[in-house]
């Protein structure tokens, strides 16, 4: 503690001409200054006489800071006497303006504090607690420079937009029933116009009748509760007032629906209450939370603790119901406002959930006003204390109500860090992001002269136009693509957002042809499963949403993932043309019920302008499956990269059949397994099973290895060199899938590897062995088929199929995939600058 005496420097900073500083004393970070009026003569208020001394009081009050240091006067006041003894005035105190009797703040706090609370957002607990002084004493501050603010009627002017909403004012005890005002708020410069005790259509109607015709009239926007009576008082009174449901309120009715069916779901599963070891009860409020909000981990929770509870899926369509209402508020325009509306009520009708069927009832009633949302053309930012240095932009918002913070009680006492409260640093950036890679572009002398407002006027020599060309491709992308030189022409640019490592392998960059960048995190780590590398791929494309916005002419997206993707796409390519690639048109396996998976995937395939399958076949399932239109479909060739093989002549020894890829059970493990039995130990035919997967398939097929000698297992997941020696020494692969409804990745090796397949005719699989005759097909799920097959390749020549399998390849080759897939491009382009 240090102390000075007699300083004037001190006085000037107090800033009261009255006052002068005689000491002063910093104890616990905060200065206590002595203070007392200056000397000179007092005179008696009632004779005019000369005063004498008659002691001194002292009163401490708070000041506003110093230099950020919260301050305290202890002021020495004055006693005075009257020295006349006929005078009535005997003895009284000096007073001055700025510090009244008995005030615990001075004037000039105390309207500072009124103005934290009324101009900068504080609560009336937390401005106290900035002063160090009580809830009553600063809410009595707040009330008496607040009030004749209120009663001035030129606060309600220029007012252009007003939102309405009830609030619980007090809630109810044994003396009253709950208390709730309805309050109004200016949306314009999000302040409170004013609070009116009740929440009827009479308390709205009556204050509105209060500001007159001519203030009515003006108003041309007003946003509201989903109340009945607030809708017929302000359609009655405003004219000229377009009135808009908030989304807060709307998302608030879903939410009531989702608690709604876990309780009764709860009550019929386990015949009792939510516990705390309950699946539903645990999940009450993950349910509640916007999936684009949750992180991985809690997603697999929530995934888990439906598995466990719900088994009939009725929170779950509950939870896709709210999201879709939540689509519906994010969509860029009322057309698609419209279209995602279209698909909620869809979702609510199949579910036949009661609860869902009264919300959809709900919004449909007031379907006018949440379209309305998208038409008013507003952008209203919320109030809110930031950061200076916080790098980050308001989000065009459309109206919504403001809601003013409540008052705490009394008793409520805030931390004094609350009010120091500054955001955590923002992680560092990767040094190559999207964001910082800017590739020059290859302007010729027509692209130099095209019009600015037409990015596509100017045409390449190779016919088209100059495109910017992004790919998001979450794969490991080794080695230089030919599909992306292929898609490209003379003066493109091509960006490609890849992996920065996989599978604990730290990828290297690349160069020359397009610009690569890895900033895409593992999609799978060591130790982590099959289901993490899909979260994980959506939370990166979550994360890299803001980096796309509109300055790619098309995006291609590869590798669509059904409950992701939707939340994130739309939000991503905003603006941009999109081509997206199918490779499952069903996921090979999911704990989600079917009717979720289905909603999902018809909002994954509305999320991009246009889809690419691998097969005829696959895009006849979109169409039967999902409703997709077969104009927004391309069928391409799955591309592959130059055989990197020529067809193997192998006159000696056993027959080598390799089975390649991840075991999951709709690869057929068990059914290739059955059919090995079945054949025996035949030294004339060998088996090899590599790859990872599913815990259990794995000690099957080690399992096996031992019992026969003629399977050999690799456990674990080979690199590409391994799998190059796999393929080398193998004479036919084996692809005996039971349920596939994409087009194999597997088959692609083969074809690049030019050796035959035996394979069940399943999906898109079969169907393109069968036309390009590359190999052979069992019925599927048969394993005496598949075994008798196998048997017989030991008098069947792999080396016939030499010249199917060069023109597949050549027919799959990337750079003739590639000219496609250019030119489905231009088409999107073309069609979006058209719409």
């Amino acid at each position: 503690m240090s102390s000075v005496h007699g300083i004037d420097d001190a006085t000037a900073l107090v800033g009261m001409s009255e006052l002068v500083v005689r000491a002063q004393v910093s104890r616990d970070c905060e200065w206590w200054l002595a203070v007392e009026t200056r000397p000179g003569p007092r005179w008696c208020p009632g004779c005019v006489v000369r005063a004498v001394g008659h002691g001194r009081s002292r009163t401490v009050v708070r000041d506003l800071p110093i230099a950020g240091v919260p301050t305290v006067l202890v002021f020495a006041r004055r006693r005075l006497r009257c020295p006349e003894s006929l005078c009535e005035v005997r003895t009284w105190s000096e007073h001055i303006e700025q510090i009244a009797p008995r005030a615990s703040l001075t004037e000039r706090a105390r309207e500072r504090l009124a103005s934290m609370v009324n101009t900068d957002g504080f609560s009336i607990a937390a401005a106290a607690v900035e002063f160090g002084v009580g809830w009553h004493t600063a809410n009595a501050a707040v009330a008496e420079y607040t009030d004749p603010a209120v009663d001035d009627p030129a606060r309600l002017d220029g007012v252009r937009g007003i939102g309405v909403d009830e609030k619980r004012f007090l809630n109810a005890t044994v003396e009253h029933r709950t208390v709730f005002t309805t309050q109004i708020v200016d949306l314009d410069r999000h302040r409170l116009l004013d609070v009116v005790k009740g929440r009827s259509r009479d308390v709205i109607a009556g204050w509105l009748t209060e500001r007159g015709d001519v203030w009515c009239s003006q108003i041309t926007l007003a946003t509201l509760d989903p109340a009945a009576g607030y809708r017929a008082a302000l359609v009655e009174h405003l004219p000229n007032a377009t009135l808009v449901v908030d989304h807060f309120h709307a998302i608030k009715l879903a939410n009531t629906a989702i608690d709604d069916i876990r309780r009764r779901v709860q009550n019929d599963t386990l015949g009792h209450r939510g516990r705390k070891g309950d699946p539903l009860y645990r999940g009450r409020r993950v349910f509640l939370t916007g999936i684009d909000r949750l992180s991985d981990d809690r997603i697999a929770r929530m995934f888990d603790m439906l598995a466990d509870g719900d088994p009939y899926g009725e929170v779950g369509a509950a939870i896709l119901a709210k999201e879709l209402l939540r689509e519906v508020y994010a969509a860029r325009d009322l057309a698609h406002a419209r279209r995602r509306l279209i698909v909620f009520f869809q979702h609510c009708a199949d579910a036949d959930v009661a609860e869902l069927t009264r919300l959809a009832r709900t919004i449909e009633r007031w379907q006018t006003e949440v379209l309305a949302y998208h038409h008013t053309g507003r952008a209203s930012k919320r109030t809110r204390r930031e950061h200076p240095h916080a790098r980050r932009e308001d989000p065009p918002q459309r109206p919504r109500i403001h809601q003013p913070p409540p008052l705490p009680p009394p008793s409520h006492r805030t931390p004094r860090h609350h009010m120091d409260y500054r955001p955590n640093p923002q992680n560092p950036r990767p040094s190559t992001t999207l964001s910082r890679v800017e590739p020059e572009y290859c302007y010729n002398v027509v692209r130099a002269e095209a019009e600015p407002h037409d990015r596509h006027a100017a045409t390449s020599d190779c016919g088209g136009w100059f495109m910017r060309i992004y790919w998001y491709w979450p794969h490991p992308h080794r080695t230089k693509s030919g599909l992306a030189i292929a898609v490209q022409r003379p003066g493109d640019d091509l960006v490609v957002q890849a992996l920065s490592a996989y599978r604990g392998e730290n990828l290297p960059p690349l160069e020359d042809g397009y610009s690569v960048v890895r900033d895409l995190p593992d999609p799978a780590p060591p130790g982590r499963s099959d289901f993490s590398r899909i979260k994980r791929t959506w939370v990166t494309a979550r994360a890299r949403r803001a980096q796309l916005e509109s300055r790619f002419d098309i995006a291609h997206i590869e590798n669509l993932v059904y409950w992701s993707d939707p939340f994130d796409l739309r939000a991503a390519l905003r603006g941009t043309p999109s081509v997206g690639v199918v490779h499952d048109v069903w996921p090979h396996h999911s704990r989600v019920p079917r009717m979720i998976q289905r909603t999902l995937h018809q909002r994954l395939y509305s999320s991009v302008d246009h889809l690419i399958v691998y097969h005829d076949a696959l895009k006849q399932k979109l169409g039967s499956e999902f409703g997709v239109d077969g104009s927004r479909v391309s069928t391409l060739p799955i591309p592959m990269p130059s055989p990197i093989l020529s067809p193997k002549i192998n006159r000696h020894g056993p027959v080598r059949v390799l089975f390649l890829g991840s075991f999951r059970r709709n690869k057929g493990i068990g059914l290739l397994l059955e059919s090995i039995r079945s054949i025996g130990n035949d030294p004339s035919i060998e088996f090899v099973i590599a790859g990872a997967g599913e815990p259990e398939l794995e000690r099957l097929v080690y399992q096996a290895s031992l019992l026969h000698g003629n399977i050999t297992a690799e456990i674990g997941w080979y690199s590409e060199s391994r799998k190059l020696e796999l393929l080398s020494s193998c004479d036919w692969l084996v692809l005996p899938y039971s349920d596939f409804n994409s087009q194999s990745g597997v088959l692609r090796d083969a074809y690049a590897a030019q050796r035959p397949s035996v394979a069940c005719d399943v999906g898109a699989l079969g169907p393109t062995i069968r036309e390009e005759g590359t190999g052979i097909l069992v019925p599927p799920n048969s394993s005496s088929a598949l075994a008798e097959v196998l048997a017989s390749l030991v008098r069947v020549s792999a080396e016939d199929y030499g010249p199917a399998l060069t023109a597949a390849a050549q027919k799959h080759s990337e750079a003739v995939v590639g000219k496609q897939l250019r030119q489905i491009y231009e088409d999107v382009a073309k069609l979006d600058r058209r719409t």
